[in-house]
């Protein structure tokens, strides 16, 4: 990690880790471009825990990495919760 630079992690859903991604990576390489990040999921599963007005959900997951500047990593911040916030919607999954 260069001087200046932070990291912060955050929880994927499993089912959200090709959404972030994109068709042959193409979605993290242009948030990386974009943002002036270093971007990338870990190798290993972790529960993700989402609270909603109407309770909460556990699921398997992915974390992801982001390594840069504090505010280039709190502007993917951003992109990367809204991206999160349109793939889970406003509630947990249905049937969970």
């Amino acid at each position: 990690m260069s001087s200046g630079s932070i990291e912060k992690m955050f929880e994927i859903p499993e089912r959200l880790c090709g959404y972030i991604i994109g068709t042959k990576g193409s979605t993290i390489k242009e948030m990386q471009e974009r943002h002036g990040v270093k971007l990338f999921f870990l190798d290993e599963m972790i529960i993700c825990t989402k609270v909603f007005d109407n309770g909460y959900w556990c699921q398997p997951g992915k974390p992801l990495k982001a390594i840069g500047p504090p505010e280039k990593i709190a502007a993917v911040s951003k992109e990367i919760e809204k991206m999160l916030k349109h793939g889970l919607g406003t509630g947990p999954p249905k049937g969970w």
